[in-house]
């Protein structure tokens, strides 16, 4: 048994983030810096053998043992040393990259190897071998792949076998097999030092991508249209890899089976809808539709038309035409700012949800449904409900479970790698080349309040990008005013030309709004202020009296 009392960075077991878990032989636990492997020894022993312990080895040891492999084998033996500390850099990336993880860790394999290729494949012995993932550049396995797996396979066999077959194309193969009828394997191509050593390493690999990726029970497996194994960022999302982010992509992961309704909850601009999409598309509706409505923008007249049709004939002049839940069947139905729906409207949407079926307007029959609903508010709808503006009812159908976005100024982390994504994209759009931006354009951006979020911010590096003269890079002269300095924080607004230009006056202004911004940021806390603001508790308690600061 492993447990986490409550370390910084984490424990990893197999690249999964784990508070307790039962540690099974050939796991692989990540703490801090330090990489471990569980091993057995026969208790008789008294002590793990060499080959078990190999940091027992003197390096004149190591040397010789190399050199004999080599000699046997025609070739060097490769670097183990290597290939066990790619590991690390491995779990890491399984940990906190949902979406490109395995990918990112095969090339990471190719390249602590020397391989060709290579690629994680799932196959049943009634069927092909099926690639999930694969490495990029040159794969093309031998034809014959298939009836080499199920010939070195036991249908019997519950442990990881490891071949390395000898033939017209240069192979290394570790199989895990789940059940008697599926298997996953790792296909590893090409000529490489050690490729007869490599089968423990190769092994533990498999095992910490397959232990990373969720895998659904055998009845759920067979009515999906497509394994859920991870979760899939839609185009031009950015994975936000900050504490904040990570937690919300650890929920989604829950929630990729089934049905359950899911409230998508934040501040506007946080990005509610991206993980709506990223609900759908890694879920077994992906190969179904994805409809957004914005409950906030028709009135409930035209709104109840839009979601659920309205058949020809109703009025003069008016055609059948089919509503937003129609067109999402078999897929997912996004209600944006759905704290906004009328009373009226919220009732009929209600009966839609409990009977799976809808009546469009005019229409004499109703029709079908099959949809999942993913409703995303701005605002609280449990205060909504206590002021007799929302139905409880549907609110408890809606709220299967509730998924907190959290704000920008909560994931700062993130910012960076925001403001880079935007800068190309806008970059392409207007074709126009730049020279990145300043370490201070960066900071200022970084610090920022951002109350509009990730709006706010593509808004603010679109306007950057179209000012930056071409080939040169952002500076903080080209930041808006407001966020270099934020007036929001205290009263006083931005400097006035014909103002007293006395420095001290103008530094202790600049004192009070950083003093004041830090002491917001960290909800009063003067010891976390005087951390981020770079002096001592002190000298803090000093500042804020003489520039008459209080609570």
């Amino acid at each position: 048994m492993v447990a986490d009392a409550g370390s910084e960075g984490g424990t990893l077991i197999n690249g999964v983030q784990t508070s307790e878990s039962v540690l099974r032989v050939g796991d692989l636990i990540c703490v801090g810096p330090a990489v471990m492997r569980l091993e057995a020894f026969d208790s008789k022993d008294g002590k793990p053998s060499a080959e078990q312990t190999p940091e027992r080895e003197t390096g004149t040891q190591r040397r010789r043992r190399k050199r004999s492999t080599a000699a046997a084998t025609g070739g060097e033996e490769g670097d183990p040393e290597r290939w066990f500390g790619a590991l690390d850099r491995i779990a890491d990336i399984l940990a906190t990259d949902p979406n490109t993880g395995i990918a990112n860790s095969l090339e990471v394999l190719v390249s602590a190897l020397g391989a060709r290729g290579v690629a994680l494949v799932e196959w049943e012995r009634s069927n092909d071998v099926r690639v999930i993932r694969h490495s990029a550049g040159d794969f093309r396995p031998p034809a014959d792949l298939d009836e080499y797996l199920a010939s070195t396979v036991s249908p019997a066999s519950k442990s990881v076998a490891s071949r390395v077959p000898h033939g017209n194309v240069a192979i290394a193969i570790a199989t895990v097999t789940s059940d008697p009828r599926r298997h996953h394997s790792l296909v590893v191509l090409g000529e490489f030092a050690g490729r007869e050593a490599c089968s423990r390493f190769l092994e533990l690999f498999l095992k910490s991508v397959l232990r990373s990726i969720p895998d659904p029970p055998a009845a759920e497996r067979v009515r999906m249209r497509r394994p859920v194994r991870d979760v899939v960022f839609p185009k031009g999302y950015v994975v936000g890899r900050s504490e904040a982010m990570m937690s919300v992509y650890h929920q989604l992961r829950h929630l990729l089976g089934g049905d359950l309704p899911v409230l998508v909850t934040g501040e506007t601009g946080v990005g509610k809808e991206f993980i709506a999409r990223i609900l759908h598309s890694s879920s077994r509706r992906s190969d179904g539709p994805f409809v957004a409505v914005n409950c906030a923008a028709l009135p409930a007249e035209l709104l109840e038309a839009e979601l659920f049709g309205i058949e020809a004939g109703v009025a003069t002049g008016v055609s059948k035409r089919e509503g937003k839940m129609q067109l999402a069947d078999r897929g997912v139905v996004f209600l944006d700012e759905i704290g906004d729906m009328s009373p009226a409207l919220q009732a009929k949407l209600l009966r839609v949800l409990e009977e799976k079926e809808i009546h469009p307007v005019g229409a004499r029959r109703p029709v079908p449904l099959d949809v999942r609903v993913i409703a995303a508010t701005n605002t609280d709808l449990v205060e909504l409900i206590g002021e007799g503006r929302f139905r409880s009812d549907l609110y408890y159908r809606i709220a299967g479970y509730t998924l907190n976005v959290p704000p920008l100024r909560q994931r700062r982390g993130d910012i960076a790698a925001l403001i880079e994504y935007f800068i190309q994209r806008v970059s392409i759009e207007i074709d126009k080349r730049t020279a990145g931006i300043s370490v201070r354009a960066l900071g200022a951006l970084t610090e920022a309040a951002w109350p509009g979020n990730v709006r706010e911010l593509e808004h603010e590096v679109r306007r950057l990008v179209y000012l930056c003269p071409p080939g040169e890079a952002i500076t903080v002269a080209m930041v808006s005013p407001r966020v270099v300095a934020p007036t929001n924080v205290v009263s006083g607004g931005l400097l006035d030309p014909d103002s007293d230009l006395t420095l001290s006056h103008h530094v202790d202004e600049l004192e009070r709004r950083l003093i004041a911004l830090a002491l917001a940021r960290t909800h009063g806390k003067r010891a976390t202020a005087a951390r981020l603001l770079g002096i001592s508790r002190y000298g803090l308690a000093l500042k804020m009296q003489r520039l008459g600061i209080d609570e």
